[in-house]
């Protein structure tokens, strides 16, 4: 599923309503000015833990993708682990080192 906005937005991977998107896409025009921290945080706040009632989310980022590990680190995501995974056919199946992020959902006090 794709789902294009003024900001060139790009949801990928809705396969299932329990299943949220894999991948967040904007307009590189908008690059550096927190749009894609803001659409994450919103996906989780208005989404991710109302409606699936998600309590840890899990995400990966390529190694040297700095701008996509501050918008995680920026939305409460830890960096847990970096390894080493096969990017696939599309990559022509050669080796991609990642890093692993997990959010968890605040207990309530």
């Amino acid at each position: 599923m794709e789902i294009e906005t003024d900001l060139g937005l790009v949801l990928t991977s809705l396969v299932h309503l329990r299943r949220p998107p894999s991948s967040v896409y904007i307009d590189p025009k908008f690059n550096g000015q927190g749009v894609t921290t803001q659409v994450l945080r919103v996906l989780i706040n208005s989404y991710l833990v109302p409606v699936l009632n998600a309590h840890t989310i899990r995400a990966t980022v390529y190694v040297g993708n700095f701008a996509s590990r501050r918008v995680f680190e920026k939305n409460d995501f830890a960096l847990v682990a970096s390894a080493w995974v096969n990017a696939g056919e599309s990559r022509g199946g050669m080796m991609k080192e990642e890093w692993w992020f997990v959010w968890k959902r605040p207990t309530s006090k």
